[in-house]
């Protein structure tokens, strides 16, 4: 057990909690951000200790004893610049600004476009002035599209500075397709071709 994370300084403590008014359970960490889920029939007292892994799914228990998957719902990172990463993010990949909750020492942006319920949330830290130190433990977040070429050529048109296209084939069979593009915080995407487990 351990204290309740502080939400406004985004601190870090290695515990799933409930994020205060949302319904929702966060997984805070201490460069890239946090994943967060949605589960039901957790008492709003629990704090759960995790260790820190990439979270793909979190099982809840109900009252019966029955086990159901939680859903993803949101990544967050941290930015410097909330009109810079807003511009960014709909420029590149369509996404608009779904919610935005102002608080005294931090905003929350909620990013989302059609062809998903998950979003991306953008913390802005009020009165920080030095860029994020990513550290060696974030990846990347990935989005896929229908026209890898294509989409690549629209990125390079746009001055959006994309990684060389690259078609990942360690054995002989390409596995996949895809190119990075870092967004102005230095945060990575993959942009992956839809396909095989891809979709």
């Amino acid at each position: 057990m351990g204290p309740e994370p502080n939400y406004e300084k985004e601190t870090g403590t290695d515990y799933i909690s409930k994020r205060p008014g949302s319904g929702g359970w966060v997984m805070p960490a201490r460069n890239g951000g946090q994943f967060s889920v949605t589960v039901k029939n957790l008492r709003s007292s629990q704090i759960i200790p995790i260790q820190r892994v990439h979270v793909l799914s979190l099982w809840s228990e109900t009252s019966e004893g029955e086990h159901k998957l939680a859903k993803l719902i949101h990544s967050m990172i941290r930015v410097l610049d909330e009109q810079r990463s807003v511009q960014f993010y709909r420029k590149a990949f369509g996404l608009s600004v779904a919610d935005r909750l102002d608080f005294s020492n931090f905003t929350l942006v909620y990013l989302s476009n059609p062809e998903t319920e998950f979003e991306l949330e953008l913390t802005v830290n009020k009165g920080t002035t030095e860029p994020y130190d990513l550290g060696n433990g974030y990846g990347h977040l990935a989005v896929s599209v229908d026209d890898i070429d294509a989409e690549h050529a629209r990125f390079e048109a746009q001055d959006l500075n994309p990684r060389n296209l690259v078609e990942f084939a360690p054995d002989g069979e390409v596995v996949a397709r895809f190119f990075f593009v870092a967004d102005p915080d230095g945060y990575q995407i993959e942009v992956l071709e839809r396909g095989r487990r891809f979709k």
